[in-house]
């Protein structure tokens, strides 16, 4: 009789012999997601310049984030930019030998504090127009293809995700034009 048709469920192999190692790999993979509560991720294009994100994101962004697009009043790119803006912590600046130094530390008119995306951030990256945060991810970023791939690699950290999906199955290449 086959599974599909209610036959027993085959046993599936696993590493683990005891219930105590059971037990003892649970309790390490906690100690290890409770450790992992912020990410640094590089701005594309921006050699020197990083964001470090925090794991708290609320449940009710990514809820308000999926009744806007699916009533088209946001895109994707507005969704990814204030998921970026929410989890950020601090834009960072790291010098040669590897130290990551707060902008706000290089830059005196960010004031005291963390430098998040601001329009005194934007107005740093020449875009004193600025008058939003989106408008301040933007002018850090340069470009809105550069936000993609960074936001990938956030999205996939705070999914506790290995890392981003492939898309590459799904993008036409230029031979199927």
């Amino acid at each position: 009789m086959s599974q599909e048709e209610g036959g027993p469920v085959p046993a599936i192999e696993t590493a683990v012999d005891s219930t105590d190692e059971l037990r003892d790999l649970i309790l390490e993979e906690q100690v290890e997601l409770e450790e992992d509560t912020h990410k640094v991720l590089p701005v594309p294009g921006r050699p020197s310049l990083r964001v470090r994100y925090h794991r708290e994101i609320s449940f009710k962004l990514i809820e308000k984030a999926q009744k806007s697009l699916a009533r088209g009043k946001s895109g994707m790119l507005d969704v990814l930019l204030d998921l970026m803006i929410a989890a950020c912590d601090e834009l960072l600046v790291e010098r040669k030998s590897g130290e990551l130094v707060p902008l706000s530390h290089v830059f005196s008119e960010l004031g005291e504090g963390p430098a998040r995306f601001t329009p005194a951030v934007a107005a740093i990256f020449k875009k004193p127009e600025a008058e939003t945060a989106r408008e301040s991810v933007l002018a850090v970023f340069r470009s809105e293809p550069s936000i993609l791939p960074h936001a990938r690699q956030l999205d996939a950290w705070l999914s506790y995700s290995e890392q981003p999906e492939d898309d590459d199955d799904d993008e036409e290449s230029a031979d199927d034009f």
